[in-house]
């Protein structure tokens, strides 16, 4: 059976943000100016350096938030103030085999749905269907009057009662929009690629970060990227891990220092940002369980 994961995860997953790669340059940086990022998008970057840095060490940072992104260093240029500007390109897009099967899925599905269709919705069971007049959301799943199609398409039923999916159709295409677009970004995984038997105590030690979060805001929780807190609601739900996921998560051991709180915040253990980040991505429970299925994964 196949599953889908949602948009929000496969922008933290399949892809670079500015924002997370800015934090990430700036902790791996020694230098009193903070690296700036001048332009970036999804054929490169360029980073303001207040002297010139290895560029290998810049691409190792890259990776350490996205192992399989393909980096080459394409020039150093000075600035006649003080320091230069690094330029990189992205020679791959990640995620492209993932990509493959979605445009394979949008094709099938997206770009051809029955003329009478006015809507599409994701039943409590996980499957979708077409419907002929827009479906109302209620506890017992999605009602609705007049014609209705099954898309022979299952989705997770774990995410229903979360979000319920429901999005308008218009002259036999689907219309933009932002739950068009929930639609146009997903990607397929295996179910037999995803793991969902990771240790409670990796759920409990996400929890316990989202819950300072949510208590303290984040004025006092100022820890972990987007990334960090995406695979924290994945772990404290309990929601399916991808195999890329998890070698994410063994790839996080090199925090391990951050695993125990500083004395320093003894007393306010949600204002240690390396110590939220480690619970973000399981706690110790999480990243050995990880460590242990990806060196199963390597193995097979």
């Amino acid at each position: 059976m196949k599953y889908i994961k949602l948009f929000e995860q496969y922008l933290t997953e399949g892809k670079l943000n500015k924002k997370d790669v800015a934090y990430q340059l700036s902790i791996d940086y020694s230098g009193n100016t903070k690296p700036k990022i001048t332009k970036f998008n999804n054929k490169g970057m360029t980073v303001f350096y207040g002297y010139k840095v290895n560029p290998d060490d810049v691409i190792a940072s890259l990776n350490k938030l996205e192992p399989s992104l393909k980096v080459k260093h394409k020039e150093w240029n000075d600035i006649m103030t003080g320091g230069g500007t690094h330029t990189f390109i992205f020679e791959a897009k990640v995620n492209e085999i993932n990509s493959k099967k979605f445009k394979d899925f949008k094709s099938k599905y997206v770009a051809t749905p029955p003329r009478w269709a006015t809507a599409v919705a994701q039943e409590k069971d996980g499957k979708w269907f077409y419907y002929e007049n827009e479906p109302v959301v209620t506890p017992s799943g999605m009602k609705s009057t007049g014609r209705k199609l099954d898309m022979d398409f299952q989705g997770d039923p774990k995410t229903w009662n979360k979000k319920p999916h429901s999005f308008f159709v218009a002259n036999g295409r689907v219309t933009e929009g932002k739950v068009n677009k929930f639609l146009k970004e997903e990607i397929f995984i295996n179910e037999e690629d995803t793991y969902t038997d990771y240790p409670e105590a990796a759920k409990k030690n996400a929890k316990k970060a989202i819950e300072w979060k949510e208590k303290y805001g984040r004025d006092e929780v100022t820890a972990a990227t987007r990334v960090g807190w995406a695979r924290a609601h994945q772990l404290a739900g309990g929601e399916a891990l991808s195999a890329d996921t998890v070698k994410r998560m063994a790839a996080f051991n090199r925090h391990r220092k951050n695993s125990k709180i500083s004395p320093k915040h003894k007393d306010t253990p949600w204002k240690d940002n390396g110590y939220v980040a480690w619970l973000t991505w399981g706690g110790d429970e999480g990243v050995d369980w990880a460590m242990r299925q990806s060196e199963k994964m390597d193995k097979s």
